[in-house]
């Protein structure tokens, strides 16, 4: 009985780690098209922060009513620095946000270092980070 317990909670986190990934697909990566349609309603704005040397976008809903996808641009790099998601899944009370900080390899290409998944709903973080990057063979 335990086990048949455990199983049923396993597949409903999965079922639901599922459908937070498809949602969070409509954010990553961002849609020209749905950027656009923002700017047209007028539910886009730039915000800069010349202290961090950066500028974001911020979108509001974007992909769903209610939601904020807000990316910052690094204004020394001209790179896109961070991605930040504020969404939810059925109800706005199931609030999943998503949070991606960029960094530069030496030869200056733009990666994730780190992302950080908050479903709130179920009392859920997940944080990823990339780290150690070393070139493969050769010069």
């Amino acid at each position: 009985m335990k086990q048949k317990i455990i199983e049923k909670k396993k597949e409903e986190m999965q079922d639901y780690m599922g459908q937070v990934k498809s949602l969070l697909d409509k954010y990553v990566a961002p849609d020209l098209q749905k950027i656009e349609q923002a700017f047209k309603a007028g539910n886009a704005s730039l915000n800069p922060n010349p202290a961090a040397q950066a500028v974001e976008l911020v979108f509001r809903n974007y992909a769903q009513s209610g939601d904020q996808m807000t990316l910052s641009f690094d204004t020394a790099t001209k790179r896109v620095n961070a991605l930040k998601v504020n969404t939810y899944l059925d109800d706005p009370k199931d609030v999943v946000t998503l949070g991606v900080q960029m960094a530069g390899l030496p030869d200056g290409t733009n990666y994730v270092q780190q992302t950080v998944l908050d479903a709130t709903a179920k009392q859920l973080q997940v944080t990823t980070t990339n780290s150690n990057y070393q070139k493969i063979g050769g010069q």
